[in-house]
């Protein structure tokens, strides 16, 4: 049986080496011909260091247009500032494009969570969204599943 010995020192992993998407390979079957584009790859690494500014880029649904609207758009600029409020963060940029956004902010707080800040970015624009297809489509979703109830949190 290998062990390692326990040490006290503060030790710092290796980074691992990027690992290839599919469409990296020259497996006929994951190959991207020439002229198609890859898929788009979704990474979603969050790190809680104290004292960072954080740079967040989501996209939408798909990768489709759905902030082309000036409607849409709105949405997400009260959702990011309910979000700035509620989740005490200074935000220093953001970009709205079509399809995706970036968001760059710095936490106050000296304990938090970036997935909770992206959840309160984000959920509160795919309830208004919902509930713009509900009142336009009455009797369906428009397509997409139903909103699942946001659970609560106590502060």
């Amino acid at each position: 049986m290998l062990s390692r010995p326990l040490t006290t020192k503060n030790t710092f992993h290796k980074l691992a080496p990027p690992r290839k998407h599919a469409c990296d390979s020259n497996h006929p079957k994951t190959s991207t011909p020439l002229n198609m584009t890859p898929p788009h790859r979704k990474r979603n690494k969050t790190y809680n260091i104290p004292g960072d500014a954080h740079e967040l880029t989501f996209s939408c649904f798909r990768r489709l247009p759905l902030l082309g609207k000036d409607r849409s758009r709105q949405w997400f600029i009260d959702a990011l500032d309910l979000a700035r409020q509620r989740q005490r963060f200074f935000l220093w940029a953001y970009v709205i494009m079509p399809e995706h956004v970036h968001v760059l902010l710095w936490p106050r707080q000296p304990v938090y969570r970036i997935s909770a800040i992206r959840s309160a970015i984000k959920i509160p624009v795919q309830r208004a969204a919902f509930a713009y297809l509900r009142r336009q489509l009455p009797g369906t979703t428009g397509g997409l599943p139903p909103v699942k109830p946001l659970p609560t949190f106590q502060t």
